[in-house]
C-alpha cells in the first residue's frame, strides 16, 4: 500500500479549540480524574500547552518515532508532567490517562474530515492509536523513574528498601 498523506495536523490545527474542550470534558470524567490534587485551570494549561506542542510536532511529519529530536519539546513536556504528578501523588494509570484520554476528541474529528474514505481513516486512527500510545507508556516510563528517586532519597541504599532494590538489580543483570 502506498504511504497516504495524514490530516492529523490539519484536524489539530482547525479544530483546537473544540478537540481542547472535548478533551478537559473527557479528562473531568475519567475515573482517574483527581480535582483533590489538581485544579482544573491547571489541567486545561497543560492540556492546552500539550495540544500545541502536538500540533506543531506532527506538522513535521514524524508521526511514530517519538525517539526523533523534533519530538524533544513533547517528551520533555510529558517528562515535566509526569514528574509533578508523580511527586504530587497521581498514580501512574491517572497520570498516562492525561495523554490517552485525547485519543476520543481527535478520532471524532478524523473520523468527520475522512467521511468516506476508510482507507484514510484507518490509517489516520492507526497513527493517533500508535503515537499516543507511545506517549502514554513515555509518561508512566517517566512516572515511575520519579517515583524510585523520591524513594531512594526516602530510603538510601543502605536499609530495607535499598536493599531489595539492589538484590533485584543483580537479579536482572545476570
Amino acid at each position: 500500500m502506498a504511504t497516504m498523506k495524514t490530516r492529523i495536523a490539519e484536524v489539530l490545527e482547525r479544530n483546537e479549540a473544540e478537540i481542547l474542550s472535548d478533551w478537559m470534558k473527557e479528562q473531568a470524567s475519567a475515573l482517574t480524574q483527581r480535582p483533590d490534587l489538581m485544579k482544573e485551570s491547571e489541567l486545561r494549561q497543560q492540556s492546552t500547552k500539550f495540544l500545541k506542542l502536538l500540533r506543531e510536532t506532527i506538522a513535521g511529519n514524524n508521526l511514530i518515532d517519538i525517539q526523533q529530536p523534533i519530538w524533544g519539546p513533547v517528551r520533555e513536556f510529558i517528562g515535566e508532567v509526569s514528574r509533578s504528578r508523580a511527586i504530587q501523588g497521581f498514580s501512574p494509570s491517572e497520570t498516562a490517562t492525561f495523554v490517552l484520554s485525547l485519543k476520543q476528541p481527535l478520532f471524532t474529528r478524523l473520523r468527520k474530515i475522512h467521511e468516506g474514505q476508510p482507507a484514510y481513516l484507518f490509517e489516520d486512527l492507526w497513527n493517533v492509536t500508535v503515537l499516543l500510545d507511545k506517549l502514554g507508556l513515555y509518561s508512566v516510563e517517566v512516572f515511575q523513574k520519579t517515583r524510585e528517586d523520591v524513594i531512594g532519597r526516602l530510603f538510601p541504599r543502605d536499609g530495607l528498601v535499598g536493599s531489595v532494590a539492589l538484590d533485584q538489580e543483580q537479579r536482572l543483570a545476570r
